[in-house]
């Protein structure tokens, strides 16, 4: 369709010169909704399918954390960090209010600008989204792997860097056997949704972007999910939509239900069935809730 946009390769120039990649889509005309990715992920992290944002009038702004694809490495940075680049990407691209939605590990990225800036936010939805790891109680439910990543971005980074480098390097090479592996272990609605075509090709292109500057800003990601993040839930106030699959093996449904008992005011959606990419599935009904 000519009348939407689909630019991919975006850099805002921040304050104090980091550059800020991102993508934009959707209905030039449409309410603005900001994107956070998940990890690995990038700006490129989308269904395939953005005719549905032309139906409900949306234009998504995707934005790359920094280290990741287009971004600046940024060094040190905490959880709250983020929410001074997005105040300021937003004031220099004329955005006043909008809503936000974070899928996966860019869930707590999303709740720090809930906290921070909560005048300017729209709507908010959290999808398949991570709770504050910091906590032992559900540090201990998730992955043994995911366990295992997060140990050794706080406490081997250096280490870390090395071993996702090598894993790249490998996925680069051999991409298919790599996705093939990583989505046997999903569960049922997930290996159906990333067997299509065009999902597996958005996911190869956002993998390559996440790894454009090397993995550490995937480190640094993993680093500050696992720390406290400079808020506690109970002091965010505005509406929290929460949509999770109870059949999410990446990021059990446990730490949903956490964040639904500790959020002052939370609309949870949780699907029967779903798994962690239940965005691809079901991302009409998410998208409908922005007003």
């Amino acid at each position: 369709m000519s009348n939407l946009l689909n630019l991919e390769n975006e850099i805002f120039r921040l304050p104090g010169g980091r550059q800020l990649g991102y993508a934009v889509y959707g209905d030039p005309h449409g309410k603005p909704m900001l994107f956070f990715h998940g990890i690995p992920g990038s700006r490129l992290q989308r269904n395939p399918d953005i005719t549905i944002l032309k139906e409900l009038s949306i234009c998504v702004y995707a934005l790359d954390r920094p280290g990741t694809g287009l971004s600046t490495f940024q060094k040190n940075r905490k959880l709250l960090d983020w929410t001074e680049d997005v105040q300021a990407f937003c004031n220099g691209i004329a955005i006043d209010r909008f809503a936000l939605i974070g899928i996966s590990s860019g869930g707590p990225y999303t709740l720090a600008c809930a906290y921070q800036m909560p005048e300017r936010i729209t709507h908010i939805s959290l999808v398949s989204s991570l709770a504050p790891l910091h906590r032992t109680e559900l540090f201990e439910i998730i992955d043994p792997k995911m366990k295992r990543l997060f140990k050794f971005a706080r406490r081997m980074p250096v280490l870390l860097n090395g071993l996702l480098g090598f894993a790249f390097l490998f996925l680069k090479n051999r991409f298919d056997v790599a996705f093939e592996k990583f989505v046997a272990d999903l569960p049922e609605s997930d290996r159906i949704l990333l067997h299509q075509p065009a999902i597996a090709e958005m996911f190869k292109k956002d993998v390559t972007q996440a790894f454009r500057q090397g993995s550490s800003g995937i480190i640094s990601d993993l680093k500050i999910l696992s720390e406290p993040w400079g808020f506690e839930l109970n002091e965010i106030k505005q509406p929290i939509h929460i949509w999770h699959g109870m059949a999410d093996t990446i990021v059990p449904v446990q730490l949903a239900q956490f964040m639904i008992e500790n959020l002052p005011d939370v609309h949870p959606n949780l699907i029967e069935g779903a798994g962690h990419f239940m965005a691809l599935q079901y991302t009409k009904e998410i998208f409908s809730k922005i007003t």
